[in-house]
């Protein structure tokens, strides 16, 4: 025991003045405060009153003539104590002060705090917000010293005391969360020029200052914002290595997480190599197989892995058996199947459901529509309307010419959208509501004359027509509508069996049937992905079509309790299992760890059930960091659930967070990354990176190449092989220039090249017969390979061609179906916002150059988008059309060229067949012809601005110069046929045409100027 501990320890009594007791004699005042082992007693209005002196927060006196009075304040109460010496009560706090600090410097509070003190008064440690919450605590310190009227200089006279020193320092702004930032300021180039030779050698390159800076800020959670080719798993390991090295933590303090069997071995190398130091005890593990060891040690024993989690076959072919048995022992299970497969294999949506032409050329291209028999249409109600038939055993033809012929230069042959041949009956499906308007984005004008046109044709030529309408398949009458049609016409019509309808329906490979299964296995997996129950999505805020999505999970829940009656029966788990499981047991505190630290790769491929089990593991322990890094550029897994948000929207999901940038790339060159981040950033919702690249070159290093240059040379009789042929000589001239540039350089190894394609190479028909080891042969500079643009992401070649950029293809038609979107993060609003992301992962793989080959008579819109770009960032052929013109009707398609069978060019819209505007080519210079005020069509070329005058009385034809009989010239309309329904009889003289040329030249000229 030391002396001074020895001094408190002893008795001290404090009696009251003299004066004060004779003055009190009869009220009898008189008091005494004994101080002795660590506690104080007096009397307080004649009550003894025991104090511990670590209970004591506040302590003064107030000095008097003759005596003084001493205060002494609890938490709870407030002690008045008079009659004393104002020297001995000097004396006595002195010694409660001493006895005070004493109590303090031997508490587990104070011992926590010393740790914390030490490192900020060492300067070389950064604080998260959970350590500098420890320190802010001092706060609270200095005014328990104050209130005990312990003062610096007190301090300074018992000796060596660090925390109380700093305490009395310490303001409020000092530990503030901006006093934390300026800290930590001031640490951070500390910390860079200690740990500089590790960072210069933790890799095979030096880390970049980023990179650096990441290393050493250690955050609660920390997001490292990179861009492609910046560096990301550098960072991881530099992040890990530098823990290590600085002492923070131990090997098995460390988690490191990856998403994939790939890249967590890719990681585990890095580790082994670069990290030998941590003796294999830090490892890196996929979500999965993490998950799968908590549930393992929860339940003292690891249950296998189903086959159905990688033979994907196989459970298709168990949700096929469910549904057949199903329906063989459940007649109404069977009628609700039929009634689904009629009625709502598609969502029942329309035209004026959507604001935008591009949000249902979308929504479009997201259906499955294909009719009971296999046929193509091209909208929900036409699909809706053919299956009725198909169910009434009505025989029709889909788009049949009409019985007239109608074609014309300015008009296709006419061509009803259903004809009943028994009845002779003609139906047409109108996109309009019941006040005939059409959607926004259609020229209602000019559909309303065309339905009247229509009309008009029938009554001339006596043939039936009935109508059918968009507003009754949204009110759902649609059937009853069908069904009063044909009787009206006679048409004979009976229910066909349902048992006939569903064996027809699982014998056609092409039939909704096998997409219903496919439906089925993706729900399945996506709906025990994101830990779901059936009442969230009868719940869900994103429901459209609430009856088709109850008609489905009717359906699905018999296959999806016979799956899960399989894993149980056979004690078996899937992997959506392994995370769903593992977060219950690390939420109910079965799982025991070491873990400080969780470094999380690609963090924007994170999904919802992935966030629960790593927000689950952060919770089981005090001051647990995270430390993620990954591109929001290269976020293309929203079809697996993962949520961009939990990634832009970092600091709200994981709360205190610091985002960082990686802002330097080293694997392509300025003009890919001019071209790449332009155009992923259209989308307003990426964030905005401020990247810089390695390399620098001042040519263009993109280059456009169409097949239809290659076209006429070749001479096969089959157009598709001739276009596969086109494909293949235009990969050759790329792959060409790649091996020229090789030779050039004198290279003595083969350069990687990677050929990539929106899907898997068998899938792409004009690519399927492409051989890649003979292309190999023909270059052998060259080391080629085939990558789906998805498996692209990660890897990198000197040169990249982009394949089969067209519509439909890239972006890809494929979209969700809305069932499937009740299970996936709420989709963006910005039209094919994964996909642009998808073509920029496929861009960014290229270090020096990349071709992108196409069809310009089927171009892709984001080929249209980049064919825009100066010539600074891209190479085109001078003929290249793409992208010059906008369609003049929706104004947000553009125009793009077709050859018809008969080899005449014409204009197509490329939100077609949202948008059906078409134009002719120009006689002169191919361009299309543009209608101006429905009187003159003029070239969009502006080099060209040829003229044709438009027909004033029907408003389709052009007049052209015709002879009479006497061989005097006049104009007349080009749709005059004779005896036709759609002749045009208009005709004009000479001069009257010569007028009307010259008034259309000078309003070209206007257009033009404007």
């Amino acid at each position: 025991m030391n002396d001074l501990t020895a001094q408190l320890q002893s008795e001290k009594i404090l009696t009251t003045h003299p004066l004060f007791d004779l003055w009190g004699v009869l009220r009898r005042r008189s008091n005494n405060i004994l101080l002795s082992s660590g506690q104080i007693s007096f009397k307080h209005h004649g009550v003894n009153v025991l104090l511990p002196i670590g209970e004591i927060n506040n302590i003064q006196i107030t000095k008097k003539w003759i005596y003084s009075e001493i205060i002494i304040g609890t938490f709870g109460e407030t002690y008045r104590l008079n009659g004393f010496n104002y020297k001995h009560l000097e004396i006595l706090i002195n010694k409660i002060q001493k006895l005070a600090l004493d109590i303090f410097q031997h508490s587990d509070e104070w011992r926590k705090l010393l740790e914390v003190v030490k490192r900020y008064q060492k300067g070389e440690h950064y604080f998260s917000s959970w350590e500098w919450r420890s320190l802010s605590h001092l706060i609270l310190v200095k005014k328990r010293l104050l209130d005990l009227a312990i003062d610096a200089d007190f301090i300074a006279r018992e000796g060596n005391n660090p925390i109380a020193q700093l305490a009395i320092k310490l303001s409020m702004e000092d530990v503030s969360e901006s006093g934390r930032n300026h800290f930590n300021e001031q640490v951070l180039p500390q910390l860079l020029s200690s740990y500089q030779t590790f960072f210069d050698q933790i890799e095979s390159q030096p880390l970049s200052p980023p990179q650096r800076k990441a290393c050493v800020t250690n955050e609660d959670h920390t997001l490292v914002v990179a861009g492609a080719g910046t560096g990301k798993t550098s960072t991881l390991i530099g992040k890990a290595g530098y823990l290590l090295k600085a002492g923070l933590a131990q090997p098995e303090n460390i988690l490191m997480l990856a998403f994939g069997n790939k890249a967590a071995r890719e990681m585990a190398e890095r580790i082994a190599e670069r990290l030998p130091e941590s003796g294999g005890k830090l490892k890196a593990t996929t979500f999965h197989a993490f998950g799968n060891r908590i549930v393992a040690e929860s339940i003292g024993v690891k249950r296998s892995l189903t086959r159905f989690a990688e033979q994907i076959n196989e459970l298709r072919q168990f949700i096929e058996s469910k549904l057949e048995l199903e329906i063989s022992v459940n007649d109404d299970y069977k009628t609700q199947l039929v009634k689904y497969f009629v009625c709502y294999s598609t969502p029942g949506r329309c035209e004026y459901d959507f604001n935008t032409i591009e949000e249902y050329h979308e929504f479009l291209q997201s259906c499955r529509l294909i009719t009971l028999t296999g046929q193509w249409v091209k909208s929900v109600g036409e699909l809706r309307v053919a299956n009725y038939l198909y169910l009434y055993s009505v025989p029709f033809e889909y788009e049949a010419n009409y019985e007239v012929n109608t074609a014309t230069i300015e008009r296709r042959q006419y061509k009803p959208d259903f004809y009943l041949p028994v009845s002779q009956t003609y139906i047409e499906y109108l996109g309009v509501d019941r006040e005939m308007r059409t959607a926004p984005f259609v020229n209602q004008v000019a559909y309303l004359e065309g339905v009247a046109w229509k009309r008009k044709l029938h009554r001339q030529h006596n043939t039936r027509l009935e109508e059918l309408y968009s507003y009754q398949l949204t009110e759902g009458t649609l059937e009853d509508d069908i069904l009063d049609i044909l009787d009206r016409v006679s048409e004979p019509q009976h229910l066909r069996d349902t048992n006939t309808l569903l064996d027809e329906l699982k014998s056609s490979s092409s039939s909704p049937w096998q997409g219903f299964i496919d439906l089925m296995l993706r729900f399945l997996g996506l709906f025990k992905e994101g830990q779901f129950s059936f009442s969230d999505l009868i719940a869900s805020p994103q429901r459209i079509d609430m009856g088709r999505t109850q008609a489905f999970i009717a359906l699905f829940k018999p296959v999806y309790d016979a799956y899960e009656a399989h894993l149980k029966e056979q004690h078996e788990m899937d992997f959506s299992d392994m995370i769903a499981e593992a977060t219950t047991a690390l939420q109910e505190g079965q799982f025991h760890h070491r873990y400080d630290y969780v470094l999380v790769d690609e963090f924007q491929d994170l999904s919802g059930g992935r966030s629960k089990l790593l927000k689950a593991l952060l919770a089981t322990r005090d001051n647990m960091r995270l430390f993620a890094v990954g591109d929001d550029w290269q976020s293309i897994y929203r079809f697996n659930g993962s949520d961009l948000r939990f990634f832009t929207r970092f600091d709200h999901q994981f709360s205190p967070a610091k985002m960082l940038p990686l802002d330097r790339s080293y694997r392509f060159n300025n003009r890919i990354h001019e071209l790449s981040s332009t155009f992923v950033t259209r989308n307003p919702a990426q964030l905005k990176k401020e990247i810089t690249t390695h390399v620098q070159v001042e040519h263009a290093a993109v280059q456009l190449l169409d097949v239809q240059e290659k076209m006429p040379g070749i001479n096969l009789a089959d157009r598709n092989q001739r276009k596969a042929e086109a494909y293949r000589q235009q990969i050759k001239r790329a792959l060409a220039r790649c091996h020229s540039r090789e030779l050039r350089l004198n290279s003595t190894r083969r350069t990687p090249v990677m050929l990539i394609g929106r899907y898997r190479l068998e899938n792409m028909r004009d690519l399927k017969d492409m051989d890649v080891k003979a292309l190999m042969t023909e270059f052998p500079l060259l080391d080629i390979k085939y990558q789906t643009a998805h498996a692209s992401k990660g890897l990198e070649a000197n040169y990249v061609l982009l394949l089969c950029l067209e519509k439909g293809n890239f972006p890809s038609a494929k979209e969700n179906d809305e069932l499937i979107n009740l299970l996936l993060p709420e989709q963006e609003p910005y039209l094919f916002a994964e996909e642009r992301r998808l073509f920029y992962v496929a861009v960014t793989r290229a270090r020096h150059y990349v071709f992108m080959i196409f069809d310009s008579q089927n171009t892709s819109a984001f080929v249209e988008e980049i064919a825009r770009m100066g010539h600074q960032l891209i190479t085109k052929s001078d003929s290249l059309e793409i992208g010059q013109w906008s369609c003049p009707d929706c104004e947000s398609g553009n125009l793009t060229g077709k050859v018809s069978r008969y080899d005449k060019k014409f204009y197509v819209c490329s939100h077609s067949p949202a948008c059906d505007y078409m134009a002719s080519a120009c006689k002169q210079c191919s361009s299309p012809m543009v209608m101006h005020n429905n009187m003159q069509r003029i070239c969009a070329n502006p080099e060209c601005q040829e003229i044709e005058i438009v027909c004033r009385r029907c408003g389709l034809g052009t007049m052209v110069k015709r002879k009479n009989k006497d061989g005097g010239v006049f104009y007349g309309c080009n749709r005059y046929r004779r005896d036709e329904a759609d002749c045009c009889y208009e005709n004009i003289t000479r001069e009257e045409y010569d007028n009307r040329v010259h008034a259309a030249k000078h309003y070209s000229a206007i257009v033009q100027n404007s």
